[in-house]
């Protein structure tokens, strides 16, 4: 004699019968087959859990902030913030309390105008720093080092002069296991990059990366697409004579190791795009690219082949 539906004998023996039921996460509709983490039993097969947020963790800024960087910054293995205000606010510093509650903020460089914010050990004394630029049109613009006290505070800053301004990304370029930067130059023309010593200095490479047509940057991120040990990079520019059109463009860091070479590029006509954003989507450990187009309402994604 057969089972009632949603019972069955898993263990085969006769005295106690149909003694399993098939509904619920260990089972799931069939014996010994458990759902995944992260999925629950519905009408005998397991689906993917829903996804639940709780309400939101408010941290006072005060001023209009514009960037932010993520970082373990107080060595607890937790993740910590640190976010940018574009009109006299500073760099602000919030530390994570580990419940997913952030502590009070502090407050650096106050009364600076900032445009972005990176993190890495720029000093390699293995706590995170903080390196933070500003705008060329909000006024002064120049590269500053925070350097980490092992707390999650930052006692010492670093002028570094104008070399850069308005976006910054950090990745190892050169791979010699040391953070560098890259970033706009002062008058917004090119792309230049900076290779760390691990001693919190930074040597100018001689080359950098123009292009006539589409001199406006929008967007700038740094990774690895070709699998080699190298941060490569991607721009995402405006045209100068058709506002609504759209580029991203690949540069791959080149065989001598002495710049970087361009590999493609994508032209978007009438798009407006952003939140350029370079992650592994797929496992593969090549870089896909995502980005979104806000005129069309909707994310674009580049699954990259392992070449870049």
């Amino acid at each position: 004699m057969g089972c009632h539906d949603g019972f069955d004998d898993c263990n085969g023996g006769a005295s106690d019968g149909c003694e399993t039921d098939l509904t619920t996460e260990a089972h799931c509709g069939t014996c010994d087959t458990a759902c995944a983490p992260t999925y629950r039993f519905a009408s005998m097969a397991c689906e993917l859990c829903p996804l639940a947020l709780a309400g939101a963790e408010g941290v006072p800024l005060g001023k209009a902030h514009y960037a932010l960087a993520v970082a373990d910054l107080d060595g607890d293995g937790d993740r910590d913030l640190a976010t940018t205000a574009f009109i006299g606010g500073g760099l602000a510093v919030s530390l994570n309390a580990g419940n997913g509650t952030f502590g009070p903020v502090t407050t650096y460089l106050a009364s600076t105008s900032l445009a972005s914010v990176v993190a890495g050990d720029f000093d390699q004394d293995a706590d995170v720093d903080l390196a933070v630029v500003g705008d060329a049109f909000l006024g002064p613009s120049d590269l500053t080092l925070l350097l980490n006290a092992g707390n999650g505070t930052f006692k010492t800053s670093i002028p570094l002069g104008t070399s850069l301004t308005g976006l910054l990304a950090v990745g190892d370029v050169n791979g010699d296991a040391r953070p560098d930067l890259l970033g706009f130059d002062h008058g917004l023309t090119d792309v230049k990059a900076l290779l760390g010593t691990g001693t919190a200095c930074f040597t100018p490479e001689a080359a950098d990366y123009a292009d006539d047509k589409y001199p406006f940057f929008c967007g700038l991120e740094v990774a690895d697409l070709d699998k080699d040990g190298r941060a490569d990079f991607v721009l995402l520019l405006s045209d100068s004579k058709t506002p609504g059109n759209r580029v991203l463009k690949f540069y791959r860091r080149n065989k001598a190791n002495n710049g970087f070479d361009f590999l493609t590029e994508r032209v978007f006509s009438g798009a407006d795009l952003a939140g350029l954003t370079l992650r592994d989507f797929d496992g593969d450990g090549a870089s896909d690219t995502a980005i979104v187009d806000k005129v069309a309402s909707r994310l674009l994604v580049y699954m990259n082949k392992g070449g870049g």
